[in-house]
């Protein structure tokens, strides 16, 4: 994480804070995946 934030310059606990604070649904990623190649 910190090395894809300092190419962008940004503070590695910026970016750790975003990621964190994003709800991430992998069955639901998945799922509209499937549906946009089908």
């Amino acid at each position: 994480m910190e090395t894809i934030a300092l190419k962008f310059a940004t503070p590695p606990r910026t970016l750790r804070r975003l990621l964190e604070s994003i709800k991430w649904d992998g069955p639901g990623v998945r799922d509209r995946c499937q549906r946009l190649i089908a």
